[in-house]
């Protein structure tokens, strides 16, 4: 939730890719579990409605500042931080349909965030650099590469079938 995840870009940035899997894969849901429990606990409407305009605030912040980035470890640390403000947004519009929501987000993208990191590092050993301007044609250079990061991109934006559709 903004402001409060902009540690998370460096932590992503600066880890090792077990702990960014391990972090952005079940940290961060712990995080998001404890504030469903802080405003279930508090009973305000207020402090969903609090949630729900930072949630939705971190959204803007975090898409506009995505086509921008260049390391490929940042650009999977955006999308972990674009997905949890959509899981605290559906929370802080309440109800159990918005809460069953945010959960399956969360389940979903410990999936696909796990395989995302994955990938960078395989593209970081294979091209010695996390900078998306050097990495280029690795349809060509390197298939089976092209072919696992193209499925991973195909479930993280929801193709039917896959676990965000």
């Amino acid at each position: 939730m903004w402001p409060a995840t902009s540690w998370l870009l460096k932590a992503h940035v600066e880890a090792s890719v077990e702990f960014s899997i391990l972090l952005s894969g079940f940290i961060v849901k712990i995080g998001v579990l404890g504030l469903h429990r802080t405003m279930l606990l508090a009973e305000e409407p207020t402090i969903n409605l609090v949630a729900a305009s930072l949630a939705f605030i971190g959204l803007l912040d975090a898409t506009f500042r995505l086509p921008a980035q260049r390391d490929l470890k940042r650009i999977v640390a955006l999308t972990t931080v674009i997905e949890m403000n959509w899981a605290v947004l559906a929370l802080g519009l309440g109800g159990s349909q918005q809460v069953s929501v945010a959960a399956y987000l969360c389940l979903a993208h410990c999936c696909t965030t796990t395989t995302e990191f994955f990938l960078v590092e395989i593209l970081t050993k294979r091209f010695n650099t996390r900078d998306i301007a050097y990495i280029g044609g690795i349809a060509m250079s390197a298939p089976l590469i092209w072919i696992a990061s193209l499925l991973g991109l195909l479930i993280t934006i929801g193709f039917p079938g896959t676990s965000l559709f």
